[in-house]
């Protein structure tokens, strides 16, 4: 041990009591992080947090952990102390700085000194890999690019299927052979904070038939299947179409609902009125030969036709008295 850490050490075993501590904590940005967990709360009665840098120290928070209460700030929303928690909310770039805990103790004579070295991290979020082909001369290159929305401080590592590679760029460039053609690469990013992977399968590198699959299994069973139902509805259509013609109603005939349907109109009231019309009487008679046509014998087997013009339509009393005047 040097001589000015011997010298540090020596003033802070003499000016608080004991040794001091020095810890590292790592945090996301916009989260919280607890800066430091309190054990033997019984044992102290304030707790004082600083930021120090190179020329001054800052005074931050002073609790009061016997009455559980605020001295300075009165009410603090960035520096919370909960459950025997010290917790920096909402975490900014401008968090990453040096702090210093004291805590006194009840006797009042001694005192717990420590530093806590915060660093602030972007998250890792949305990692995929984004791959490029070229193919030339017979030869197939492949490069893969780990890819991500949001992160800072990252590595990578890549794998071939269960294989480690030596290989820590977040660009893997490879040629495709007869043994990696149907390998699968995955792509691991991580930071201090935070961890994500993503993976990509070489199975249609190169290859525009594997490529290609799901359009041939849209070509061979999504199309013919829509050409099956089309031709299924056209003869459903012809069928309908055949039978309204053989005589059946409009209402059995199935027709395609359309989007605004009229009532249909109202029967017109029965008229209770009967019009008379005019008639004609086809009547087929024999008729003689060099005789009346009213005579009652007739001998000649040949018939004509007479037509008739009826009067007005009658009721059967009407009949009855045409009939007896007739007999008469």
């Amino acid at each position: 041990m040097s001589v000015s850490r011997y010298l540090v050490f020596f003033i802070a075993v003499f000016h608080f009591g004991e040794s001091y501590d020095v810890f590292k904590k790592n945090g996301i940005l916009g989260q919280s992080v607890v800066l430091y967990q309190l054990e033997k709360k019984a044992e102290f009665k304030t707790l004082l947090l600083k930021y120090t840098n190179n020329t001054s120290k800052t005074k931050l928070l002073v609790y009061d952990l016997k009455n559980n209460k605020y001295i300075f700030p009165n009410v603090s929303t960035k520096y919370v102390f909960n459950n025997s928690s010290l917790v920096i909310q909402k975490l900014q770039k401008e968090d990453a700085i040096n702090y210093e805990l004291i805590l006194e103790h009840v006797n009042e004579r001694d005192e717990y000194f420590c530093t806590i070295e915060l660093k602030v991290y972007e998250q890792i979020c949305n990692l995929r890999v984004i791959v490029t082909e070229d193919s030339q001369n017979n030869t197939c290159k492949v490069s893969m690019k780990c890819s991500m929305q949001t992160g800072e401080n990252v590595t990578f590592s890549w794998m071939k299927d269960d294989e480690k590679l030596n290989h820590e760029s977040g660009t893997l460039e490879i040629s495709i052979t007869s043994n990696n053609a149907n390998s699968t690469y995955k792509c691991t990013a991580q930071n201090p904070v935070s961890k994500q992977s993503s993976e990509h399968k070489l199975l249609s590198a190169c290859n525009p038939d594997t490529g290609n699959r799901h359009l041939g299994l849209m070509r061979y069973i999504l199309i013919p299947t829509f050409i099956a139902l089309a031709i299924l509805i056209a003869l459903m259509i012809m069928v309908m179409k055949k039978l309204c013609r053989q005589g059946m109603s409009t209402k059995q005939c199935i027709s395609l609902p359309s989007s605004s349907q009229s009532r249909p109109p109202a029967p017109e009231p029965v008229s209770e009125q009967i019009h008379e019309s005019n008639q004609t009487v086809y009547a087929k008679v024999q008729r003689p030969k060099n005789q009346s046509v009213y005579t009652n014998a007739p001998k000649s087997p040949s018939y004509s036709t007479v037509y008739d013009l009826a009067g007005p339509c009658r009721d059967n009393a009407q009949l009855r008295s045409i009939t007896e005047e007739t007999r008469v």
